[in-house]
């Protein structure tokens, strides 16, 4: 079963961006706001696995906004 989760920002020379993050295949897509992959590269996410607990250090799925970097 696929797992990952979609975080939406914006960066420089773009209007807007999505990144994706596939949990089952530890990796990230950077879409344009077309939703053209740009480019991909290899994350690692947490051995705890996945989980909304909050302080569980387990990776949360599901749509989030990055506010600073």
């Amino acid at each position: 079963m696929r797992k990952y989760f979609l975080l939406l920002t914006a960066f420089s020379g773009f209007s807007s961006a999505d990144i994706l993050v596939d949990i089952s295949q530890q990796r990230l897509f950077l879409l344009d706001n077309k939703g053209d992959l740009v480019i991909s590269y290899p994350i690692s996410s947490s051995s705890y696995g996945e989980g909304q607990i909050e302080n569980s250090y387990k990776t949360p799925l599901g749509s989030h906004i990055i506010k600073e970097k």
